[in-house]
């Protein structure tokens, strides 16, 4: 939800007239500590957001640096800044799916789902390992 939605602003407002808002702050960071605590480890879903947040990052951070690296010697104007930021904001969703096509590890569920059960008996077997050493030591 953007901060210019309407509805948004909306629900702001009705909150804030009832004196709500800081009560849902709490009730959220409380929600946000529980599913963390419930379900410790991220989804898939988070991981692959993740992994594209990442790969975005790394583009655009060698785009500018290469921008900065090639052109900018006696320091930043705001037209080199306005450069820069349409260089960074052109044609950026094409750029970000071309590199995560051109990654080595981009796999289908069935291989995630795969790896993802032998890293949990993977560390089953090394908790169990674990349990043995300490009750070993008593």
């Amino acid at each position: 939800m953007a901060s210019s939605d309407p509805h948004f602003q909306q629900l702001f407002w009705v909150l804030w007239f009832f004196d709500l808002l800081l009560p849902l702050f709490f009730a959220r960071l409380a929600y946000a500590l529980i599913r963390r605590k419930v379900l410790p480890y991220p989804t898939a879903q988070e991981l692959l957001e993740r992994r594209n947040a990442t790969t975005q990052a790394d583009v655009m951070g060698s785009e500018i640096r290469a921008y900065l690296e090639s052109n900018v010697i006696e320091g930043v104007s705001v037209k080199d800044a306005w450069k820069l930021f349409r260089l960074v904001t052109k044609g950026k969703k094409q750029k970000v799916k071309d590199m995560v096509e051109q990654t080595p590890y981009k796999e289908t569920g069935v291989e995630l789902r795969e790896e993802e059960d032998s890293k949990r008996s993977l560390l089953a077997a090394l908790e169990e390992i674990a349990d043995f050493h300490e009750r070993f030591a008593k």
